[in-house]
């Protein structure tokens, strides 16, 4: 698994839940996100499969937010 940080939006395109709850969670043992971001774990195909939907200058949110559209 592979932590990542998503913002809140992202998060909410995903169907998450309270973000509140994900960033103080004790699963959590990184440290607290930044504001407005989100961790989360993914399995690393999932993140490979994010990586090659990137474009240029895309985040993993901007690519969440984008696919979430279609």
């Amino acid at each position: 698994m592979i932590r990542i940080l998503i913002t809140e939006a992202a998060f909410a395109a995903l169907g998450g839940s309270d973000p509140a709850e994900q960033r103080t969670s004790g699963a959590w043992r990184y440290g607290a996100p930044p504001a407005g971001m989100v961790p989360m774990f993914l399995l690393e195909e999932t993140l490979d499969q994010l990586t090659h939907a990137r474009g240029a200058g895309e985040s993993y949110s901007d690519v969440i937010l984008r696919l979430a559209a279609n």
